[in-house]
Order: C-alpha cells, then structure tokens, then sequence
C-alpha cells in the first residue's frame, strides 16, 4: 500500500531490522519480494502449513503444485 517510494523505505526498513537480528514476519503475494527479504517461507492455507523452508524451494513447489 502507498505510492512506491513509501514502499521503498518500508522494504528498506525491513531489511535493515532483519541485519539486526531481528525477527520479521512479512506476510505478502508478491514472489519477487519475498526472495528478496526472506531467507525463509511458509506458505498457509486454511489455516494450517502447507510448505516451510528456504525461500526458493517453497516457492518453486508453490509455483509447480500450488
């Protein structure tokens, strides 16, 4: 949500708490984000997990067995 240089400083704001440790739980649809924040996926549906694990392996099975 917001015009694109606010999502810039909040996606650069996430990055720089997840340098510091940080635990972050980014919750989205966009594929390419998520590669690029997030060293780890889980994907839900219907309330239980259905794929946990390194970002491009759970995005790969999403993409090929949704």
């Amino acid at each position: 949500v917001g015009d694109v240089n606010f999502r810039l400083k909040c996606l650069a704001r996430i990055r720089e708490m997840a340098r510091e440790g940080r635990t972050v739980i980014f919750v989205s649809h966009s594929m390419e984000t998520l590669q690029d924040l997030c060293p780890r996926t889980i994907v839900i549906n219907h309330g239980r997990i259905q794929h946990d694990g390194p970002t491009e392996q759970i995005l790969q099975k999403y993409r090929y067995h949704p």
